[in-house]
């Protein structure tokens, strides 16, 4: 397996290259500036909730019944990148492209 490690302005650090927020993507965030990276972090943290608010199960109305629709599980970017994207890949869908996870239809008939 390939060791993820990048370098912001060079400071080396390690990650998963499909949660990066854009910009450490394309190096324009400011290392030296903590609330740049606490706003990355954020951008990370959704797509996180993003995954598991795709296998939650939404309840009905009556209760103890659900309507048992979840989605499969996938990473974020599942119909954009491959399995183990590069940089660059992620750079140009996710900076160069503005692509971004959809949210399943079910959730624009939610209440929630």
């Amino acid at each position: 397996m390939q060791k993820n490690v990048g370098n912001c302005r060079n400071k080396i650090f390690f990650f998963s290259r499909r949660y990066l927020a854009p910009e450490i993507l394309d190096d324009s965030l400011d290392p030296g500036c903590f609330d740049a990276w606490k706003r990355a972090d954020v951008y990370s943290l959704g797509l996180v909730l993003w995954e598991m608010a795709r296998r939650t199960e939404e309840e009905e109305e009556e209760e103890d019944s659900s309507s048992g629709q979840v989605e499969e599980y996938r990473l974020p970017y599942f119909d954009s990148v491959g399995p183990d994207p590069g940089m660059e890949e992620m750079r140009r869908v996710v900076c160069e492209g503005g692509v971004r996870p959809q949210c399943p239809s079910r959730w624009d008939r939610s209440e929630v």
